[in-house]
């Protein structure tokens, strides 16, 4: 058994486990984001007919690895203030924890499964991605020993998402995640920017259906950077579309410190590719109703199908580099969207 014992506002959330109809949506408003404290680099998924989301927090708030969020009806949040889902990281990992993406995903026995990456002990300015398991959504998650994707030589590895291939007749689970390459880079924007350009690709590692974490075979690169994406891609995030048997991949290029960082996507009809970028971004600075800024770590519900998304936005552009302001606290909220996506186009239909 994994540890279970939980504070007393989050019993009320642990019913038993169903997939909600995926089909049962709200009506999208326009107010801005659903979570406005730091809720960076969010992952979604939903359970019974409870939303959760689970970010990282870097010191904002303090003394917390991975957050926790939840919502009846996908426009209303509450951030389970002082909840830690992953309190204690893998030995490999630095204490305290810089821990990057956090991504919850239910197996099929009803237990949970979070990835993440975090720095390590061996080279504290790389990150790894390692995995944590659970028999309740909220956790705690105990971290496992080893880890899901750490080749220090290319720079180790960031922002883990969790996939299960609906096309395939076994349902295979898959880990899709991005080659830190700038952290081993020549300079520049995001330590990538001054040539030689070093690799960030976007890669898909196969894991066990049944426990999330063991490794099946070697991973598959589905995307590198190209010069238009300034000093690297990042932020995956996976989605099969049924009516138009395509995959989705979702990513964002350039630098998250810049005004041009973006939520792109490609699609391919096989999995493993080739995938062809589609020529417009999902998402820049300024676009939807609620000027989102600086959109970045778009996710899918990892329960259902791809109609709904969460991201992140910054909220207090007086940290941003191009301001010349730095000492500030840098807030990313969460926003909530409808995502609309057939053939090759996808598009966002509108904020909650």
């Amino acid at each position: 058994m994994y540890p279970t014992t939980l504070p007393t506002t989050l019993l009320a959330f642990l019913l038993p486990l169903q997939i909600a109809p995926i089909f049962a949506t709200p009506t999208p408003h326009f107010n801005g984001p659903v979570i406005s404290t730091n809720f960076q680099d969010p992952s979604l998924i939903q359970v019974d007919e409870t939303w959760y989301a689970f970010a990282g927090a870097n010191g904002n708030p303090p003394n917390i690895n991975v957050q926790m969020a939840t919502s009846s009806d996908f426009s209303t949040w509450t951030v389970i203030k002082g909840h830690d889902a992953l309190p204690t990281l893998a030995p490999w990992a630095t204490n305290p924890g810089h821990v990057w993406s956090p991504d919850a995903n239910q197996l099929p026995d009803g237990s949970f499964v979070i990835y993440y990456s975090a720095t390590t002990k061996s080279n504290p300015r790389q990150h790894c991605v390692g995995a944590a398991i659970s028999e309740t959504i909220a956790g705690p998650y105990t971290a496992l020993n080893g880890t899901i994707a750490c080749d220090h030589s290319k720079g180790g590895a960031i922002d883990p998402d969790g996939f299960v291939d609906i096309n395939s007749s076994d349902a295979a689970r898959y880990v899709v995640y991005k080659v830190d390459g700038n952290s081993i880079g020549h300079g520049g924007a995001c330590k990538n920017s001054n040539r030689p350009i070093v690799p960030t690709p976007i890669m898909l590692q196969r894991v066990s259906s049944s426990n999330g974490y063991t490794l099946i075979g070697d991973p598959v690169e589905l995307l590198h950077n190209i010069p238009a994406d300034g000093p690297n891609i990042e932020a995956p995030a996976l989605v099969f579309i049924p009516d138009s048997r395509l995959y989705f991949l979702f990513y964002n290029a350039g630098c998250f410190k810049l005004s041009r960082y973006r939520i792109e996507y490609a699609t391919s009809k096989t999995l493993t590719g080739p995938y062809m970028r589609n020529p417009k971004p999902l998402l820049v600075t300024g676009d939807t109703a609620a000027h989102v800024q600086n959109p970045g770590g778009i996710d899918f519900n990892a329960n259902g199908n791809g109609s709904r998304a969460i991201f992140q936005g910054d909220l207090n552009m007086a940290w941003f580099k191009e301001t010349g302001v730095h000492h500030q606290k840098r807030d990313r909220g969460m926003y909530a969207a409808s995502i609309m996506m057939s053939e090759n186009d996808a598009q966002i239909a509108g904020l909650y």
